[in-house]
């Protein structure tokens, strides 16, 4: 039994840490606080971050849907 709980921490430790994000490290590695992170999960608009809520409360964010959405917002200065 014990050699199914290792193998469950060791895909959610690798899921979490390569392709999901919760919202402290996305903070920490894309510079958004949690603060803005909440309003824009309370956001209504369209252009909000996208981000995968599970159980009910636990927040995640896909580093390719990250990704994605930040290279959709790109702008360009004034010519």
């Amino acid at each position: 039994m014990s050699g199914i709980n290792q193998n469950t921490q060791k895909i959610n430790s690798e899921l979490s840490y390569k392709d999901w994000l919760k919202p402290i490290q996305m903070r920490e590695i894309y510079g958004f606080s949690e603060s803005w992170l909440s309003k824009q999960r309370m956001s209504s608009s369209s252009c909000t971050l996208p981000y995968h809520k599970v159980g009910g409360k636990f927040i995640f964010y896909s580093r390719q849907e990250v990704d994605q959405w930040i290279m959709e917002h790109k702008m360009k200065g004034a010519e």
